[in-house]
Order: C-alpha cells, then structure tokens, then sequence
C-alpha cells in the first residue's frame, strides 16, 4: 500500500515538474490578440521575450523576464513577476485567468519616453489592479 503511494507521489511530481520545464515557445503564443512576441526561449516555470508588438509597433521592451508563481495555480490563474533585463526597475505581475483567459497587470511600475510608447493604447484590453505607475518622461 505504501509503495503505491509513493509511485503516485512520485508521478504527480514528475507530471508538474515536466509541465513546469516545458518549452517556452510551446505555451507562449507568438500572436495574442494584437500583441506578438519575438524572441521567446526558457521555459513556463523561467523565461524571457526578446522583442513585443502592438498592431505592429514596436513596444519599448527589451528581454523581458519572467518567474512563474505556482501558487497562484490554485485559484485558477496563471501569474508571474516580469522585469525588463536592461531597466530592472521596469516590472510588475501579470496574471491570466486560466477560465476567462482574461489578462490582469498588477504591481506594475514601468518607466518609459513618451516618444517611445506613443499612446496608452498600450492597456487597451487589460485590467490594471492595485499599484500601478506608468512614468513617461519628454
């Protein structure tokens, strides 16, 4: 009985462990709705994109990071903490909604040249919650 125990212990671990490894490239879309992301590699659990679009516009975010908080898997929604690599004070968390598959920024804190953004169309479609600061600077 023990053993049988540990077999299903051991391959529900194994399950999560080999789900959490996959491939970026395999669970990140290249094309979400308006956005496309360039440049996906790591996995679902750690990962980065190199390059993102918004109706083909360049967004000024570059080898964005990201570290999944399995935790949130529990409530349903698949969230991770982000942060730009070259501007570490640009981060925030993301969370999806794995029933609505709707897109939720907390924490957000970003700073960026309003030449570089253009417009805030940027959140067009996705909930802000909580401490959220955009800073353009001119």
């Amino acid at each position: 009985m023990q053993k049988r125990w540990l077999i299903i212990i051991g391959c529900v671990v194994f399950g999560f462990s080999l789900l959490a490894h996959l491939p970026a490239q395999l669970v990140v879309p290249e094309r979400s709705g308006k956005f496309q992301f360039i440049g996906i590699s790591g996995s679902l659990w750690r990962g980065d994109i190199g390059k993102i679009l918004f109706s083909g516009k360049t967004v000024p975010v570059r080898n964005l990071n990201w570290s999944v908080r399995p935790l949130a898997l529990l409530t349903g929604t698949l969230k991770a903490d982000f942060n730009e690599q070259h501007t570490p004070d640009n981060r925030g968390t993301v969370g999806i909604n794995l029933f609505s598959r709707n897109i939720e920024l907390r924490e957000l804190h970003w700073q960026a040249s309003s030449k570089s953004f253009g417009a805030v169309v940027l959140l067009q479609g996705v909930r802000a919650l909580g401490d959220v600061a955009l800073n353009f600077e001119t």
